[in-house]
């Protein structure tokens, strides 16, 4: 079978950055889910909870919920907004 070339298929997702002030944000956002965040105390770094694993999440990353799997991960800020543009309502 050949080697054939594929675009990403283009789709909406929920991304919050984690800007190391903004921790009530990422309770409100992750509110409902199967993860959980340790209460913080002016850290760089986040660390969540998911179900089998603990990701982290630096300042400037932004925590992307995946909607298929119902469940969170991390972005660099680059990558992200490499791949992703803000949805304007």
């Amino acid at each position: 079978m050949p080697v054939k070339e594929y675009t990403r298929k283009s789709s909406t997702v929920r991304a919050l950055e984690w800007t190391g002030d903004n921790y009530p944000d990422l309770i409100r956002f992750m509110a409902g889910k199967d993860a959980e965040v340790p209460e913080l105390h002016g850290c760089e770094i986040v660390e969540m909870h998911i179900p089998a694993r603990v990701v982290n999440a630096n300042i400037g990353d932004f925590v992307v919920e995946d909607a298929f799997a119902g469940t969170f991960c991390s972005c660099d800020p680059e990558v992200f907004e490499a791949l992703h543009t803000e949805t304007t309502q």
